[in-house]
């Protein structure tokens, strides 16, 4: 499959925003490019930040920052079309971008997966781990 005609936010964008000093990290989603943070201790348990519409996981840099701090690693995709990732321009080329068809593949191929526990939060992270591959490494918060 192809990915669908799309645009990629150029970086410098991102450059100086308030609060947000965190490195990019991406994924492949069906020939898409997607954004998440990836801040904290690798073997700390995880908060999954997914973060609803029309915001990108800007939306959790003061909560990332504090539980960083408290010792937590903090993971928030943002959904294709939004943040960092690339938006889609035709929208008939791929489903609503908030949706598990674009969180599960991320899920398989982020670092997400590897998780011994974590932890979740969001408008649209209530009830999805449930359904998903990283279901095991899925409590809720």
């Amino acid at each position: 499959m192809s990915a669908p005609a799309f645009v990629r936010t150029p970086d410098d964008n991102f450059t100086g925003l308030t609060d947000f000093p965190f490195a990019p990290h991406y994924v492949d989603v069906d020939g898409l490019r997607m954004h998440y943070v990836d801040e904290g201790p690798a073997d700390a348990p995880i908060a999954l930040m997914v973060h609803g519409m029309p915001t990108w996981s800007y939306l959790y840099r003061t909560v990332i920052a504090t539980m960083t701090e408290a010792g937590y690693r903090c993971v928030a995709p943002d959904h294709i079309g939004f943040g960092r990732s690339d938006k889609v321009t035709d929208p008939r080329g791929t489903a609503s971008p908030a949706t598990p068809r674009t969180l599960r593949p991320w899920c398989r191929r982020s670092t997400y997966a590897t998780s011994p526990s974590s932890y979740r939060t969001g408008a649209d992270g209530r009830g999805w781990p449930r359904s998903s591959p990283c279901r095991a490494a899925s409590r809720a918060w």
